[in-house]
């Protein structure tokens, strides 16, 4: 990811998503995978904006990808971190792999372009690379021990 381009940023998010084959068809992988991401991002993320902008950004990620993902329902209510990633986990864990996938990629991808508006796109692409260049070791096991 030399380029500063929003483009090459969602290529990334989209080749760091498990596919339907990873999932062993199970949806729950989806949604630990993405869960441990978004962990990730609040690791990053948090000491800069705090949990307050953090919660703000994820929220309002889903909010907008709720649009067209309608079993995703959203409210303007607010929810800390750890309610919405319960939320989130448990979201995608209704939906079949495939459908989890493209959940996963439209919310990050929501996530970032919101990110990318607040602080651009240098700077995003910089305290996000981590983020989209690790894999978090998710096994199916794993997901029963959260």
């Amino acid at each position: 990811m030399s380029d500063a381009s929003p483009e090459l940023i969602f290529v990334a998010i989209k080749k760091i998503l498990p596919t339907v084959e990873d999932c062993h068809s199970d949806p729950l992988f989806v949604a630990s995978f993405i869960t441990a991401k978004f962990h990730q991002i609040s690791n990053q993320l948090e000491p800069m904006i705090g949990t307050h902008g953090l919660e703000v950004l994820f929220n309002r990620s889903l909010y907008l990808a709720s649009k067209e993902h309608r079993r995703l329902v959203m409210t303007d209510q607010h929810f800390e971190k750890e309610k919405l990633m319960a939320y989130l986990r448990s979201y995608l864990a209704d939906y079949t792999p495939d459908e989890a996938i493209n959940a996963s990629f439209n919310i990050l991808v929501t996530f970032t372009e919101l990110l990318i508006s607040l602080i651009g796109i240098s700077l995003t692409k910089r305290l996000l690379a981590t983020v989209w260049e690790q894999t978090p070791n998710i096994t199916l096991q794993d997901q029963h021990h959260e």
